[in-house]
């Protein structure tokens, strides 16, 4: 057989494309699945620390529909939940309360507080806010946050400390206020914070007389660039600033911080109508030791998940990357099969066709083994790249499975030699199988 006729036979160009398609699912699967022992969660911790972040939570979800990370319905703490968490952290932590208004819906800041939320005014970017309005009961606020206070610590049974993005809120929008054992038909609108926390003003909190005692000063100077702007005039960078917001918005900016006399007064009044329930466990974030070890313990959790400013991307690539490591491992399972029979294929056409069998046979596993090491690299860098910046764009970019590693690279290199080496030992035995029949 003529030697051009090597590089022209179709069973090696299939050989070659299917040992090439088997090495890159391979190595895609070696990644979501790392990704999914532990270097996803090595990355997340990392991030986290990174950002400086001072609290986890804790919270129960029951998950609507298991094809959606997100469409999940957050759960009522009982005392046993709340025991087990602090077993598994080894830490008593501060409990979480929530409004609850019917089955599926929490108060948002607007009813809570009674802040102007109406059909017909625009909203900017900067304005806005979810349901995820927590009431955390805690004696030494600086265990959570150690930014200035502007105003003081609630100390009665009617005052509450809040966020400076709430109160930019009520600022922007203007607020119900208390007069009289009335609450006013109209919206107030303020100046500036400290006459939020005038001692002579009231306001309502989910129908309860309270008082702005004090209002954390975050720093938000870094979404100033929102305020103004609806989301279809943001470019990419401002983009970015606005989702930013929204994630530190849902755990961060929207927590409200009382103490245990307003929680019984609030979980009293709340009966009538609304329910005040347990929805998680804070606790403060101790990056010197076992960290980690919680992290990897609820993340192997059915239960229970931690809660973070970037916990939901986190568990949302997490849920991706199970979905992708059963297709990328039945891919190249499927590959693997087609190529070694092909190799077979190739190998006993060729020996039957050329005067130095085993010259010829040592060539064409070379020429295999040579191209598919090439264009598997190549095409392995172009589908990452496709994963990373079109199919999965949406996805939060820091916590990203598709990255270059040495380690798939490393695979793409060895794979090709240990399948072809496979189909050679199958060849041998079958050889052997026949001259034992023989």
């Amino acid at each position: 057989m003529k030697k051009e006729k090597i590089y022209r036979n179709p069973k090696i160009i299939f050989t070659i494309f299917f040992l090439t398609l088997s090495t890159i699912m391979f190595s895609l699967y070696n990644l979501v699945s790392s990704y999914n022992k532990n270097v996803g969660e090595n990355k997340f911790i990392n991030f986290f620390i990174s950002q400086g972040e001072k609290f986890f939570q804790i919270e129960k979800y029951n998950f609507l529909d298991e094809n959606s990370f997100y469409n999940k319905e957050l759960l009522e703490l009982t005392e046993d939940d709340m025991d087990k968490i602090n077993m598994i952290v080894n830490l008593k932590g501060y409990t979480v309360y929530r409004i609850k208004k019917n089955n599926y819906v929490y108060k948002d800041i607007y009813e809570l507080l009674n802040i102007r939320h109406e059909y017909g005014i625009i909203y900017d970017a900067y304005s806005y806010q979810s349901d995820n309005v927590d009431i955390i009961s805690i004696n030494d606020m600086n265990l959570l946050f150690n930014e200035k206070i502007i105003g003081k610590m609630p100390t009665n049974s009617n005052e509450i400390l809040i966020s400076n993005y709430i109160a930019d809120l009520i600022i922007n929008y203007g607020i119900k206020k208390y007069n009289n054992g009335v609450i006013s038909i109209d919206y107030y609108k303020f100046d500036n914070y400290e006459s939020l926390i005038d001692e002579n003003t009231y306001f309502v909190f989910n129908n309860n007389k309270v008082k702005i005692s004090g209002i954390i000063d975050y720093d938000l100077s870094e979404y100033e660039l929102l305020k103004n702007k609806n989301w279809d005039e943001l470019n990419d960078n401002e983009l970015k600033f606005g989702d930013e917001l929204i994630r530190k918005a849902k755990n961060i900016y929207s927590k409200i911080y009382v103490n245990q006399s307003f929680i019984d007064t609030l979980t009293n009044s709340a009966k009538i109508v609304d329910s005040c329930i347990v929805t998680g466990i804070i606790y403060q974030a101790n990056f010197d030791g076992g960290f980690s070890s919680i992290i990897h313990k609820f993340k192997n959790n059915g239960d229970f998940l931690i809660k973070t400013t970037y916990s939901d991307d986190y568990y949302n690539t997490l849920y991706l990357t199970l979905k992708l490591k059963n297709v990328f491992f039945y891919s190249s399972i499927l590959c693997l099969i087609v190529t070694i029979i092909l190799l077979l294929i190739s190998r006993k056409e060729f020996k039957l066709h050329s005067d130095n069998k085993i010259i010829y046979d040592i060539k064409i596993d070379f020429l295999v083994v040579l191209i598919s090491m090439a264009l598997s690299s190549v095409f392995y860098s172009f589908v990452i790249l496709l994963f990373r910046n079109i199919i999965c764009s949406a996805f939060f970019q820091p916590l990203t499975p598709f990255e270059f590693s040495i380690s798939q690279y490393v695979i793409i290199l060895v794979l090709p030699i240990l399948i072809v080496f496979l189909s050679r030992l199958c060849s041998c035995f079958n050889m052997l199988n026949k001259k034992l029949k023989k």
